[in-house]
């Protein structure tokens, strides 16, 4: 006798839907929050542009993309971090991909270091970014949830983010604590992590990768999280070739 789920979320679909090789990858592509059209998509997937398109549909149709028309031409992108924050989560309990070039071996060292996952920081350097705004008390345990001081400090004055900055994410919670999958620790999310990356990208401590997804600190990035969060470049550097070594 098949058991009442009547109300219950239907898991088994989503899993379905996601468990396509070529719709994660599609995903995997989308989720540092920017858009791309469906010809690089379905080239990152290695199908078809008809078969890209019957994937994009039906996650369209998901709820997980929205797609931005340019005359004759489609872009997807997603529509809620949510997607992104279950990729992550799937990906702390996920194998690892083999590398077998050179290539690969970089573009994995990369999103280790640092990567965006939807429109914040992760990777080793957002994991930093986290402990080193907790030390300095930008970040508190109320309530048994993560807020966000009010609090002076040099890091928010060199990225030029004002106390009123912290408020009007509408529904979205100034802080939100994102378990990492590289490094099995939590990085920082919600509307301050999002600001905070945008604001490092605008005032160029760091620039897009040349892998999907990777965050590459500048010289003048690493300079100021030296400075400003006590977070050692070498330190990360050094402990993401170990891990690889390992």
């Amino acid at each position: 006798m098949e058991p009442n789920r009547d109300g219950d979320v239907d898991i088994s679909g989503t899993a379905k839907l996601l468990a396509d090789p070529g719709r994660a990858r599609m995903l995997t592509v989308l989720a540092d929050g920017r858009a791309q059209p469906a010809g690089e998509l379905a080239r990152a997937a290695g199908v078809s542009a008809a078969t890209a398109s019957e994937h994009l549909g039906k996650m369209v149709d998901q709820g997980w993309l929205e797609v931005e028309r340019q005359g004759r031409h489609r872009y997807f992108r997603i529509a809620v971090p949510e997607v992104v924050q279950a990729l992550e989560l799937l990906a702390v309990i996920s194998p690892v991909t083999p590398v077998r070039s050179l290539r690969g071996s970089r573009a994995q060292r990369d999103l280790k270091v640092a990567r965006s996952c939807y429109d914040h920081l992760a990777g080793a350097v957002g994991v930093a970014l986290f402990d080193g705004l907790r030390d300095a008390e930008l970040l508190n345990m109320t309530g048994g949830e993560w807020t966000a001081t009010e609090r002076p400090h040099p890091v928010l004055s060199a990225l030029a983010i004002a106390p009123a900055d912290l408020h009007g994410f509408g529904r979205r919670p100034p802080v939100k604590a994102c378990l990492d999958w590289s490094e099995r620790r939590y990085h920082l999310a919600g509307g301050f992590g999002a600001l905070l990356l945008t604001r490092m990208f605008d005032h160029h401590w760091c620039e897009h990768g040349k892998t999907s997804r990777a965050v590459a600190f500048t010289t003048k990035g690493w300079r100021n999280l030296e400075a400003h969060l006590d977070i050692d470049s070498s330190a990360i550097l050094g402990s993401v070739a170990d891990s690889k070594s390992a």
